[in-house]
């Protein structure tokens, strides 16, 4: 059994415990004079090498307290009310008091950032892993500006700045590549160098799967393809005869020139507006020197001439038509006529 004596013994000793630290001056708001004269008491009542300590945490502790955005968005900064929330962020505590509780205080941030940060970071990685790069780098920007001594995420973030930068780059030149591979189809589709055409719509496909120039343009020289070899196959129901050369016809202006004349039966089933026919022009020695484009068929909503008709089935066009610009090495007579295209009439 402990003695009465021991027992008061024992609740000196308690009660010193639980009040040691009232004897030790603590923060008083009450007015700024009492502020700062307790300010200056509650840092003298520490050791000299807590000074710097405690500064430190009463900067910490007060803007813990401070919602910094509100300064940005509001039209007037209430000063006031600023002043009332750092007045009772340190209201009534004591030096050691200040001190544990910025310590926590820090602690906490920490775990915060590193919380924040590493959510930033597993998203970055999974929009790169997506191929949003753009993404990804403000994702990682996101968790330096929360981590800004942080020199692993700096160098991932310049990392990601140069990766970025190289993409760029080569995309650009990507794109110009492509752009030259479509213009290019696209002359030799102009110039019906189809086969050609259709190998560039194919070329800029595979720069870019995606490109609905290319796609479109396969689509057409395909169709175009198919269009032709009909075509092509359907000159053989052509027949070009009495083909000739006239050694010289006065013209209109007085001035002799040699002309050609030539006759075409359909002997298909189609009905034509246009027959294209060339005409190769040799010189002495066989070569082919000069060569010229004749239209005896061509229906059209703008006629030039009398071969605006339609060639029907079974039907015969006879066609004459003046050399000019041939060339002096021609050996007059060597020529030959080839059908070289047609175009279907249309109902």
């Amino acid at each position: 059994m402990i003695s009465p004596k021991k027992n008061l013994s024992l609740l000196i000793i308690v009660l010193m415990i639980v009040f040691s630290g009232c004897g030790k001056p603590t923060i008083d708001t009450s007015s700024d004079e009492s502020f700062k004269a307790s300010m200056e008491k509650v840092k003298a009542s520490l050791p000299e090498d807590k000074h710097n300590a405690f500064e430190e945490a009463v900067q910490i502790v007060v803007f813990s307290d401070l919602d910094i955005s509100d300064f940005w968005q509001a039209a007037e900064v209430d000063t006031g009310a600023a002043e009332r929330k750092m007045k009772a962020a340190l209201e009534g505590r004591t030096g050691e008091e200040i001190i544990a509780l910025a310590a926590q205080l820090k602690a906490e941030e920490e775990e915060y950032i590193k919380e924040q940060s590493a959510k930033l970071l597993t998203q970055a990685k999974q929009l790169e892993k997506e191929g949003d790069l753009k993404r990804a780098l403000n994702k990682y920007r996101e968790a330096h500006n929360l981590d800004p001594d942080n020199q692993e995420l700096q160098s991932i973030v310049l990392e990601t700045e140069k990766t970025l930068r190289d993409n760029e780059e080569a995309e650009k030149k990507l794109r110009e590549k492509l752009r030259k591979v479509l213009y290019e189809a696209e002359r030799r589709a102009n110039d019906d160098s189809l086969d050609e055409a259709l190998a560039k719509y194919k070329e800029a496909l595979s720069i870019d799967e995606n490109s609905q120039k290319a796609i479109d343009g396969i689509e057409k020289t395909t169709e175009r393809i198919k269009d032709f070899k009909f075509r092509q196959k359907y000159i053989q129901f052509l027949k070009l005869y009495d083909f000739k050369i006239n050694e010289g016809r006065k013209t209109t202006y007085g001035n002799i020139k040699p002309s050609l004349e030539f006759k075409i039966k359909n002997e298909g089933e189609q009905t034509l507006e246009k027959v294209k026919v060339i005409v190769y022009f040799r010189d002495k020695d066989g070569n082919t020197i000069f060569e010229e484009d004749y239209y005896p068929v061509l229906v059209s909503d703008y006629p030039l001439s009398a071969n605006n008709k339609p060639l029907k089935a079974g039907y015969i066009t006879e066609s004459s038509y003046y050399i000019k610009g041939i060339p002096s090495e021609w050996e007059f007579g060597n020529a030959e006529a080839v059908i070289a295209d047609l175009r279907f009439a249309t109902n």
